[in-house]
């Protein structure tokens, strides 16, 4: 979704394999990990059109070190942008600061998003809702706009989330 692919199995060798035993795909599939990416579907198909179909992964709206992805463990951040720089997206993997580079997007005020993809929940004010809620709104972005760090509600391993900024406020 953000760098090209939502991935299949979220990466459990049983799932891609079949593992040892007849059963073991069944239980792979059926783990947070797999469930969560219903939930990052969700968050995708709530995009505006527009953007949905020109959504592109853009590493150029991060600014400074975007972390590792391993097999087992990552930290890694990664972007995607919208039509025209009216939207962007970010997935911190492991809840890590996510630094943006505001003048990378259309010029405005634009509105900020923490998505949990772990529950499918809008995260605003430290409350988790099904209601797409902003937890800010007028994030000045556009050429004279600088670097922004945005702090995930919570971090470590586990603790992935989804920043999105949008022009628009139903996103």
């Amino acid at each position: 979704a953000f760098s090209g692919a939502f991935g299949h199995a979220y990466g459990h060798r049983q799932a891609n394999a079949h593992g040892a035993k007849p059963d073991d795909w069944a239980r792979a599939t059926d783990t947070p990990g797999a469930h969560s990416m219903t939930h990052l579907a969700k968050f995708m198909a709530d995009v505006e059109p527009r953007d949905f179909l020109a959504r592109q992964p853009d590493p150029s709206l991060l600014d400074g070190d975007a972390g590792q992805a391993g097999r087992l463990r990552s930290d890694k951040i990664v972007a995607l942008r919208g039509a025209e720089g009216r939207m962007a997206a970010f997935y911190s993997a492991a809840g890590k600061p996510i630094r943006v580079r505001l003048d990378r997007l259309a010029e405005g005020r634009f509105w900020a998003f923490w998505f949990n993809p772990r529950n499918g929940q809008w995260h605003a004010s430290g409350n988790e809702t099904v209601r797409k809620t902003f937890f800010e709104a007028g994030v000045v972005t556009g050429p004279s706009a600088g670097i922004r760090e945005f702090v995930c509600p919570s971090s470590g391993e586990g603790h992935d989330w989804v920043l999105a900024l949008s022009a628009v406020e139903y996103l």
